[in-house]
């Protein structure tokens, strides 16, 4: 742990640098950051305007001190009635009237009414007093319990009703105070494949959900040699289970546990086979102290995730320590990983330092400092050091960059190394979310060994083009890591529903220097070393999730290899149908 002080140092310079930036700007990300203070179970008043689709969006949210959350109340407009005046709809929720029910209007389309009741058997709206209002569109409120909140999707559910958090709303307190900004941790923190949980206890302590997921996956000629066989078709099943408790007040626990079975349908190099295995995922707890809201410690085996995935996306088991002073969020963290055979995982030890500040509104930057050692390995203590930046830079243009330096021994060679990784993406047109992206990803290479960058180990290289659904952005098929590597990305997608989308992207490959070598390629072909064009990628990403906790994604791929490759190399394909459940 020699080099860690150097890498704290480093990175305390970066976050001196990002205190002066971010004064400037600190009221405005003070103001979209105020909701921040949401939690699970809480008891909250909103007030906002109705989508064209069903949800609404919140322009003012009031935290309630207390109260029964089981009760709710609505004021708004009354959309449709059941004949018999049984049940009738608010905001697309279906109400039904309660047998000792005090109504004191008539129940008609269009009328503007205030509805006060309970939550009967965990799920219905049951009234029991219903009286009128003087309708404006301004009267839209719905007090209840937050029963699913995403700090990631700024999305909440109350009363069954989706409310969406991204137009600023102004959060007040109880007494109408406005609410201090404070270190906001989702209670599954950073789990992007958090579940709204299908059984809650009734105080809102204890959520239990979970995931089933069903992949068919058929890879064509990936040997790049259609006289060779090498056809591989294979699926896998998925289960997954997680807890998520609130143990004691600041403290807060989650567990996940997972199933997975790969079952070979088609093989024919014969060097695959049939596995099944149980993993424990994620198994922490959190501490936060509650008259210390800026602060937390996390212990145990935890994800650690970020927005691209390019840095890391991995479980890890350690100490994480996370602080919000001013607007600057960081994280410090030193993690293993016990009970594990991978060797991008196993003996290694990871000290991390990370922080971010809002610019303004859906722009953040960032830096970071990684170090990684191998027990008893000399051979293998690496440091990089990194800034990112990624947001809105004004309308419809969203960028993201990265730039990344490796310095230390990795694999036994000590390295002098850089990646780059940028883009931009234009949305079109509002409807369907037209969207153009541009990218462009380098790492560097050479002639010699120490020139060459390496990615952390820990990365995914996963994100999305603005569409609903993430994919591998260097290559569903090819999915190289960024080494000796220069790749140029062209896409286009568009929304044909709010939750459905279809991407269609292109790569072009070509290696820095040329070399027989490809680091962790899903291609089983070698390239000559002579020539620098690798290939090209086409990808078809289509995703749908119109259906209320079903997930439905499909790709097709298509790698045409370019000179680098013998002459005789034809083209790789490959498909990917996976449907899931979250429950």
């Amino acid at each position: 742990m020699g080099g860690v002080p150097m890498t704290l140092r480093a990175t305390a310079l970066f976050v001196a640098l990002m205190a002066v930036m971010g004064t400037s700007e600190r009221s405005l990300a003070e103001r979209w950051q105020d909701w921040f203070a949401i939690e699970n179970g809480m008891i909250v008043e909103v007030h906002g305007e109705k989508l064209d689709h069903r949800g609404l969006k919140a322009k003012k949210i009031y935290i309630r001190n207390g109260g029964d959350p089981t009760e709710f109340e609505i004021a708004a407009v009354l959309e449709s009635v059941e004949p018999g005046g049984t049940e009738f709809t608010l905001l697309g929720i279906p109400v039904r009237v309660g047998k000792n029910c005090e109504t004191e209007t008539e129940l008609r389309r269009g009328a503007w009414i205030e509805v006060d009741g309970h939550i009967e058997g965990g799920a219905v709206l049951e009234a029991d007093r219903i009286r009128s209002l003087p309708g404006t569109t301004e009267n839209i409120e719905i007090e209840g319990s937050v029963k699913y909140f995403s700090r990631k999707k700024k999305t909440m559910v109350v009363n069954g009703l989706s409310i969406r958090l991204d137009g600023d709303p102004v959060v007040r307190g109880p007494g109408g105070a406005k609410v201090s900004r404070r270190l906001f941790l989702p209670r599954n923190i950073d789990d992007d494949g958090a579940r709204p949980g299908s059984w809650r206890s009734r105080d809102g302590r204890f959520v239990i959900g979970g995931g089933l997921q069903s992949d068919l996956e058929p890879e064509m000629n990936y040997n790049l040699n259609g006289d060779r066989p090498g056809d591989l078709i294979q699926s896998k099943w998925i289960a997954e289970m997680e807890v998520d408790a609130r143990v004691l007040p600041g403290l807060d626990g989650f567990l996940k546990v997972g199933h997975i079975s790969k079952r070979i349908h088609l093989d024919e190099e014969s060097d695959e086979s049939n596995t099944s295995e149980y993993s424990l995922k994620q198994l922490y707890f959190v501490w936060q102290p509650t008259s210390m809201r800026n602060v937390a410690l996390q212990v145990g085996r935890q994800d650690f995730d970020e927005s691209r995935e390019w840095i890391y996306d991995e479980n890890l088991d350690g100490v994480r320590f996370h602080s919000l002073i001013g607007s600057i969020q960081t994280e410090i963290s030193y993690t293993i990983r016990w009970n594990t055979d991978s060797k991008r995982l196993k003996d290694w030890r990871n000290a991390i330092v990370a922080a971010r500040v809002p610019v303004r509104e859906k722009w953040d930057i960032g830096s970071y400092a990684i170090r990684r050692t191998r027990d008893g390995d000399a051979g293998n203590r690496a440091v990089w050091y990194g800034f990112r930046s990624e947001g809105k830079l004004g309308g419809p243009l969203h960028h993201w960059a990265d730039l990344s330096l490796l310095r230390g021994k990795l694999d036994g060679i000590r390295r002098s190394a850089y990646g780059v990784d940028a883009g931009l993406r234009l949305r079109v047109t509002r409807k369907h979310r037209l969207s153009l992206t541009a990218g462009w990803a380098y790492g560097s290479g050479g002639s010699e060994e120490k020139d060459r960058y390496r990615q952390t180990g820990l990365q995914d290289n996963n994100d999305k083009f603005g569409g609903v659904a993430s994919f591998k952005y260097y290559g569903e098929l090819f999915e190289p890591e960024l080494s000796n590597l220069k790749i140029a990305t062209m896409g286009v997608g568009f929304r044909p529903s709010r939750k459905s989308s279809i991407d269609l992207i292109f790569h072009d490959y070509r290696q820095v220097e040329p070399d027989r070598s490809l680091i962790r390629s899903n291609l089983e072909a070698k390239p000559l070393g002579k020539r620098d064009e690798l290939g090209r990628e086409w990808d078809l990403i289509l995703a749908f999730e119109e259906i209320p906790r079903v997930d439905v994604e499909y790709s097709f791929s298509v790698f045409d290899p370019g000179a680098a490759f013998p002459e005789i190399a034809e083209t790789a394909r490959s498909h990917k149908l996976q449907v899931e459940y979250n429950f």
